[in-house]
């Protein structure tokens, strides 16, 4: 009997270490779904969404022939936008453009990565780019909190945030990291 009930505890506990994380991405058509996760605020003060798109290759192909980069979609905008390779790219009707979603928003917070938070928390993947996987990210710039990429693998990439602005590619060292806490 005692063994049959330490059986139970063992397998309830193994079920109790399980995460799934409950956020999913939509195909973006050009309305925001009422469950998009906001990202951050543009100039404005507008709520910017976390967005996701692919792109060609345009580094280490052997390595992946199409990247899925974090991008910034805006309100009333039908295009996201993206940082990469140097610059910034704008998704296209042939790019797969999708809006990061989740049924409870509760369990998505920002964080900076430099502080201590909770073990329960993991950080939110938004893409892959070079066989690598990308979280997202926001960094102000002025009046606005831009969304951005972190390499999850910084020893040929950066570890700092880089993300779309004015046309260009910039990168921060002071940033919060999406994270999804059960």
């Amino acid at each position: 009997m005692k063994s049959l009930a330490l059986c139970l505890i063992i397998l309830s506990s193994y079920d109790a270490f399980k995460i799934v994380q409950d956020h999913y991405w939509r195909e973006f058509n050009g309305l925001l779904p009422s469950d998009a996760i906001p990202g951050g605020t543009d100039e404005t003060g507008d709520t910017t969404y976390i967005g996701q798109f692919s792109v060609v290759a345009e580094y280490n192909t052997d390595v992946a022939s199409i990247h899925s980069v974090v991008a910034t979609l805006y309100k009333g905008k039908d295009r996201a936008v993206a940082a990469y390779n140097g610059r910034a790219v704008y998704s296209n009707e042939t790019s797969n453009l999708k809006v990061l979603c989740a049924g409870y928003m509760g369990r998505y917070k920002w964080f900076n990565p430099k502080s201590l938070f909770a073990p329960n928390c993991r950080f939110v993947t938004g893409g892959n780019e070079d066989g690598i996987h990308l979280y997202v990210g926001k960094a102000t710039e002025g009046r606005e909190k831009l969304i951005g990429k972190i390499f999850s693998d910084t020893s040929f990439h950066t570890s700092k945030l880089t993300a779309p602005h004015q046309g260009g590619e910039m990168t921060y060292d002071s940033y919060e990291i999406l994270t999804y806490c059960y």
